[in-house]
């Protein structure tokens, strides 16, 4: 048993087992809510999805439909933290380094939704905080599960490469980039006062946390 688990931690297998993990999470949102899976699948109907979950039947953070996306998005985001890691700076890729860097993922989006939380109930830059998480949650999922199916399948088959990670590296920053700036947009369109509020927000909790974690691990 003791070798078992030890050929796991210093071998690729927790990747494959992390992989089918991951397809496990996604077959489960499907037998917890059939109906909104069914919307969660079709990215191009994401306004509908927007219109009728976040806003028509007010949209609930603890969920557990929304908590396992959370996990998808931790568990995605930490793996490909991890293999930029290994393919940039050479950093071992095992189980304890992925936990590890899981662990302070997870805490860091804990936190930030807490100071999110706090700084909308003084500043009130965000007049339907809900929907503004709901946005980001269902939005970052579709990425990171496309992201993550997709460097785990070329991790295993040994195909991955420093240039590929770069240039998805960059194609995810213009993305997420772009979808902030949608919401952004809309907010100071609404309130043209807040766009000094959602300048420092971007600067203190979406750039600044970043870097900082890119420091630590």
């Amino acid at each position: 048993m003791e070798f078992w688990i030890e050929r796991i931690l210093h071998s690729n297998n927790w990747v494959q087992i992390l992989f089918f993990l991951f397809l496990s999470i996604i077959l489960t949102l499907k037998l917890i809510d059939p109906i909104q899976f069914s919307f969660f699948i079709k990215f191009l109907n994401f306004k509908q999805y927007i219109r009728r979950y976040s806003i028509d039947r007010d949209f609930n953070f603890f969920n557990l439909f929304y908590i396992l996306i959370l996990v998808l998005i931790s568990t995605s985001l930490s793996f490909l933290i991890l293999v930029c890691n290994n393919l940039f700076f050479n950093i071992n890729l095992s189980l304890n380094e992925y936990l590890q860097t899981l662990a302070l993922i997870t805490m860091f989006i804990a936190a930030r939704f807490f100071f999110t939380n706090f700084i909308n109930t003084t500043l009130k830059i965000f007049p339907d905080l809900k929907a503004y998480y709901f946005k980001n949650i269902i939005f970052y999922g579709y990425i990171l599960i496309a992201a993550m199916g997709l460097v785990s399948v070329l991790y295993l088959q040994d195909l991955i490469s420093i240039i590929f990670m770069k240039l998805l590296l960059l194609i995810l920053v213009l993305i997420f980039s772009f979808h902030h700036l949608v919401i952004f947009k809309d907010y100071i369109k609404a309130n043209p006062k807040n766009f000094l509020y959602l300048f420092y927000y971007i600067c203190a909790f979406k750039i600044a946390p970043w870097l900082w974690m890119s420091k630590i691990l």
